[in-house]
């Protein structure tokens, strides 16, 4: 029986017959029908089959449906080395996109990592597959191709994953990939198909055979669970992809419909020094690593000429950002530094219903934009906070020195009087907020993000479900380049005396605030100044009393409808119910009920 060809010295036989393709490692034969379950599903599409085993009768016959091209392979580096073996042979061609499967039975493997409900390889598998290979999801992931130039990987959904917390014992391997990169500056927080198995526009993964990898490379059977080469490459594909200038997301992404005003999530970057464009390649990289499709970035500069603005733009094209942002350029006449007035000027003319802030030397993790927008449409909240990790960093090497989490805080109620929140640690949902409230105040050139929050964080819900998410990164360089003043190393007396007043002017303004405090905070409120771990009655003397220790500096409105708070001691229920209650007063009104 005549088997489709076997080796890559014959794809000068193969012809492309559509617009897809499809790899598949197939190690398993007995786990062909599998596969074809879902070709059958699918329209015609090219199918590169690597295999380590001579096929037999049954699936040579299947194959004889399929425009197919067969390689055998020897068994090592998994999926990994086949794959790459197959890549070269998928440049050749001019594919819009291509899949990546294999057969999986990973019998040392009780449960998905990532996701604990799939418990052995084939059920892992079998979520692979359906949530790849079926048609709705082809059909996704095709018109997302066609539409999106820059998408470069589409993983499965639920099987895009951070490497920070899926890194497993592949750092060392990691680390010598990256140094064959031909840039340096690279995001630190990504995301990768766990599993291996994705879709990709060819190109998007073209630098990857730059490295020159043989299959000798690869170690021989039998491999570890996790730390091998292949397990690597797993997790350097995306970042190949991104440093390109192209997109990483999964497929329950795409069905955000780019364009969408409803859904656009609009980024807004100040920008002041064009020669510190190295240091903005970060935030590039960061817009372009976001797993969330439809984004607009806003990025504010001040007294640019037009020789500069033009070094911008080229600048952001060369990181692999070809569009999707725009540069809004602002007079300022010094010596004010205009920090307020470039941030106002972006958001008067923001389209998106979703915002956030990213100075130009922070970075926000992948799902910033999908993780901010999911809890802001789901709650009633306006405003959602994430947590945030602080990196030192080397500024002449572009190493990291350190990584911590300093911004530890309690309850929501701590913002009024210390601020822990950077400004690219949150979002806001604009159709939940007053036009008129969202604005800067531009007689402070410092802590003018503290006032925004403040002023929000009275008026509007805000949602700390994300508050133990690295959701973004705060860096500190060595060299003493940071703008907040006790960052900097030799702040000059007028920075120090702009600081001052800045602090003064703002905590007037903190005075004679009024904050609304709703039901279920202050709930959590009342558990907190519970003496005893025994359940108690609480009385108003008792919330008047806290809240007014705990907010010396301010006026307080608390308003509440109604609260019931449930007591259970052994078998026997308590409840007490305050009714509608007004408490005003300020540190120097100690105010009435």
């Amino acid at each position: 029986m005549n088997q489709p060809s076997f080796h890559s010295e014959n794809v000068g036989e193969f012809k492309q017959k559509s617009k897809e393709a499809l790899i598949i490692h197939l190690y398993y034969h007995d786990l062909w029908d599998d596969i074809e379950y879902y070709l059958n599903q699918l329209p015609p599409i090219d199918i590169f089959i690597t295999t380590v085993h001579k096929l037999d009768e049954r699936i040579v016959n299947s194959l004889k449906k399929y425009n197919c091209f067969v390689i055998t392979v020897p068994n090592r580096g998994r999926d990994i080395a086949p794959f790459l073996e197959v890549l070269k042979i998928i440049l050749r061609f001019n594919y819009l996109a291509v899949g990546k499967i294999h057969t999986k039975k990973s019998p040392q493997t009780q449960y998905c990592p990532w996701l604990p409900t799939l418990t052995g390889g084939r059920a892992w598998q079998e979520d692979l597959f359906k949530k790849m290979l079926s048609r709705d999801s082809f059909d996704l992931v095709s018109s997302a191709f066609a539409a999106q130039p820059r998408l470069g990987i589409v993983a499965p959904q639920g099987h895009l994953v951070p490497i920070r917390e899926f890194i497993g014992d592949c750092s060392a391997f990691l680390d010598a990939l990256r140094g064959k990169l031909p840039s340096q500056l690279y995001p630190i927080d990504f995301n990768f198909p766990a599993g291996s198995m994705f879709w990709f526009r060819p190109e998007s993964l073209e630098k990857v055979l730059d490295l020159n990898l043989s299959l000798d490379d690869f170690e021989s059977e039998p491999l570890a669970i996790d730390g091998s080469l292949a397990h690597a490459l797993e997790r350097f594909f995306p970042l190949v992809s991104i440093i390109g200038g192209f997109k990483v997301t999964s497929t329950d992404r795409l069905k955000v419909v780019p364009g969408s005003q409803n859904e656009l999530f609009s980024i807004i970057t100040r920008f002041h020094d064009i020669s510190r464009l190295n240091i903005l390649s970060f935030a590039v990289k960061s817009i372009i690593s976001q797993s969330y499709q439809n984004i607009e970035w806003i990025i504010s500069v001040k007294n640019f000429g037009d020789g500069d603005i033009k070094k911008l733009d080229d600048f952001i094209k060369s990181c692999g950002l070809a569009s999707g942002y725009r540069i809004i350029n602002n007079t300022v006449a010094p010596p004010v530094d205009g920090r307020s007035k470039i941030l106002n000027a972006a958001l008067a003319v923001v389209s998106g219903r979703y915002l956030s802030f990213l100075d130009y030397d922070d970075t926000i993790s992948p799902d910033f934009c999908s993780l901010m927008r999911d809890v802001l449409s789901n709650s009633p909240s306006a405003v959602s906070v994430g947590g945030c990790a602080q990196i030192y960093f080397n500024a002449a090497t572009n190493e990291i020195i350190q990584k911590t989490f300093p911004y530890n805080w309690g309850r929501p109620i701590d913002i009024f009087w210390s601020n822990f929140i950077p400004i690219h640690s949150f979002a806001l949902d604009r159709s939940k907020i007053k036009n008129e409230e969202l604005f800067f105040d531009e007689k402070l050139d410092c802590v003018e993000d503290y006032d925004l929050l403040l002023r929000l964080a009275s008026k509007y819900e805000m949602d700390y479900t994300l508050r133990h998410f690295e959701v973004c990164q705060y860096y500190i360089r060595n060299d003493g380049t940071n703008t907040t003043l006790e960052l900097k190393a030799n702040p000059s007396p007028h920075e120090s005396e702009k600081w001052l007043k800045c602090e003064q002017i703002l905590k007037s303004k903190r005075n004679d605030l009024y904050v609304t405090l709703n039901v279920r905070e202050l709930r959590d409120y009342i558990c907190q100044i519970r003496s005893t771990r025994e359940p108690a009655e609480i009385n108003l003397g008792q919330i008047k009393l806290f809240v007014k220790n705990r907010l010396k500096e301010h006026r307080v409105l608390l308003e509440l409808l109604r609260i019931s708070y449930v007591m259970v001691r052994g078998a026997k229920r308590k409840m007490a119910k305050i009714r509608s209650v007004m408490i005003g007063f300020s540190s120097r009104n100690k105010g009435t009920i």
